[in-house]
């Protein structure tokens, strides 16, 4: 099936040179945690610094986009 998963044969010049790799900063993981519903003073303690959310965690930029419960039109602007 598609969703099949294991170790497989591993190709060591391909794993050298992976090609594009999604730049991923401390912004990205905050704004990756906020988006599960963690609380901002919680992560405040956790990073140390101040925490802004977004107000809804579709504004969230990731390199892929999925919606859930499709049952009528979303705009998503990236």
């Amino acid at each position: 099936t598609p969703f099949d998963y294991g170790g497989g044969h591993v190709n060591p010049n391909a794993a050298a040179h992976p090609g594009p790799v999604y730049d991923a900063d401390d912004q990205d993981y905050i704004g990756y945690l906020c988006g599960l519903g963690n609380k901002q003073t919680d992560l405040e303690i956790l990073t140390q610094t101040f925490v802004k959310c977004p107000d809804n965690p579709i504004d969230l930029n990731y390199p892929s986009i999925s919606i859930s419960d499709l049952c009528r039109s979303k705009l998503v602007h990236r």
